[in-house]
C-alpha cells in the first residue's frame, strides 16, 4: 500500500469542510481514520458520495490516485453547485 503523505492541515480543513457539507446535506460522513488522523481517500470517497447523492458532476478520477489538490478543487466544484442550487447556505 502507497502512502500517499499531504500536510495534515490541509487534509483537517478539507476533512472538516466535507463534514460541515454532508451534515447539512443529511450524509454519512467519515473521513478520518479511527485514530483521528483525516485520510485523503476517505475524504475523497465522502466528496464522491456528496455529489452523486445530489446529482452533481464530480470529475474526481476513480481509482486509487489520490491528490489532495484534485480533491480540493472538486469539492470546491460540488459546494458551488450546491450553492447554486440553494441546497446549502452561501457561506459555504
Amino acid at each position: 500500500m502507497r502512502n500517499f503523505s499531504i500536510p495534515p492541515y490541509q487534509a483537517k480543513e478539507i476533512g472538516m469542510a466535507v463534514c460541515r457539507v454532508c451534515s447539512l446535506l443529511g450524509i454519512p460522513c467519515c473521513v478520518a481514520t479511527p485514530l483521528g488522523n483525516y485520510d485523503i481517500g476517505l475524504i475523497k470517497t465522502a466528496v464522491m458520495n456528496i455529489a452523486r447523492s445530489q446529482n452533481i458532476p464530480c470529475d474526481l478520477p476513480a481509482g486509487p490516485r489520490k491528490d489532495i489538490r484534485e480533491v480540493a478543487t472538486a469539492f470546491q466544484s460540488v459546494v458551488s453547485s450546491l450553492v447554486a442550487a440553494n441546497k446549502i447556505p452561501a457561506e459555504y
